[in-house]
């Protein structure tokens, strides 16, 4: 299995970096890892949002955003998610 990810951060780089630093291992994590890898990666994505939040609970640390472009190659399979307004087109 092979994980590519492109993370576009707004206001700032601290979101993309925790994905980069993070996505993979929370989507591998996942319970549905992996005999479901579209619901994996949804929730992947879901832990990783909380996680990045809750890091900002008491005192806002960090104020930036990301839109992500994920893709899972799965032996013959393709699986992609799109979070925000990044798009991925295959040909």
């Amino acid at each position: 299995m092979q994980f590519f990810a492109v993370f576009d951060g707004h206001g700032g780089h601290g979101c993309s970096e925790f994905l980069r630093d993070n996505l993979h291992n929370l989507i591998a994590q996942s319970t549905y890892f992996p005999h479901n890898l579209e619901r994996a990666m949804q929730d992947g994505c879901e832990t990783a949002e909380r996680m990045f939040m809750q890091q900002n609970l008491d005192i806002v640390r960090d104020k930036s955003g990301s839109c992500a472009i994920i893709c899972l190659l799965c032996d013959q399979d393709v699986y992609i998610a799109n979070v925000g307004d990044s798009r991925a087109i295959t040909s």
